[in-house]
């Protein structure tokens, strides 16, 4: 983020002045490019930085002994002191409380132990998908849209199934899906839900997988 590069290099072309006074060579450099897409403000701050940084590796090529002087020192102050004269442009959502809604899936049946897909015994094959809902955000979950999406060995079987659920004291969920198995597959689980406020559908990032063989 553009504050915090300005920021950082603030700091260190104070550092470097310091230095410029009681060492032969900083041995320090400062990376500032000269062609940076800051906003208005910033970019005045980033040309006064840019510009500051040239004068002091022009200024280091004095030898030490004719740096330290009360001259130079004023001098020096008074370019520090245009540099912090400069305002930081800092965007407003950095102040703004940022809210975060964690899903969390489990899907039934299981497979056994020491297997890695479940086995349906009919074509006709119930999955049951139950969660729970961790949220900072006062705007509670009103509902959840919940797809199965089914790949198979063959893609002409794919397909996808929706179910719509709400959301039990705005935390507990549960749904059925009862799902046709042409072959052995996958079975993506993906949610999407709305809030009680906006009402607006958002995407969460909560998946589930299930690894299906199914002998015919």
């Amino acid at each position: 983020m553009e504050y915090v590069y300005l920021l950082y290099n603030i700091c260190h072309m104070f550092g470097r002045m310091a230095i410029a006074f009681s060492q032969e060579f900083t041995q320090i450099g400062i990376a500032i490019p000269s062609v940076v897409e800051y906003s208005v403000r910033n970019q005045e701050l980033h040309n006064v930085l840019l510009w500051t940084k040239e004068s002091l590796e022009q200024f280091e090529k004095i030898p030490l002994s004719s740096r330290v002087s009360s001259l130079n020192i004023h001098v020096a102050a008074d370019v520090l002191r245009r540099i912090i004269s400069h305002k930081i442009c800092i965007p407003r959502y950095f102040f703004q409380q940022t809210h975060s809604t964690d899903i969390k899936l489990h899907i039934l049946p299981e497979p056994r132990e020491n297997q890695t897909s479940v086995v349906p015994t009919s074509k006709r094959f119930p999955v049951t998908v139950e969660g729970y809902i961790v949220s900072n955000n006062k705007a509670k979950i009103e509902s959840l849209f919940i797809t199965a999406s089914l790949r198979f060995e063959k893609d002409k079987f794919n397909y996808e199934q929706e179910n719509k659920l709400t959301v039990k004291d705005g935390k507990y969920f549960k749904t059925q899906f009862l799902l046709d198995i042409y072959t052995s597959g996958k079975i993506n689980f993906s949610v999407k839900f709305v809030d009680k406020s906006s009402k607006r559908v958002w995407s969460s990032d909560c998946t589930a997988q299930m690894n299906v063989a199914f002998a015919g």
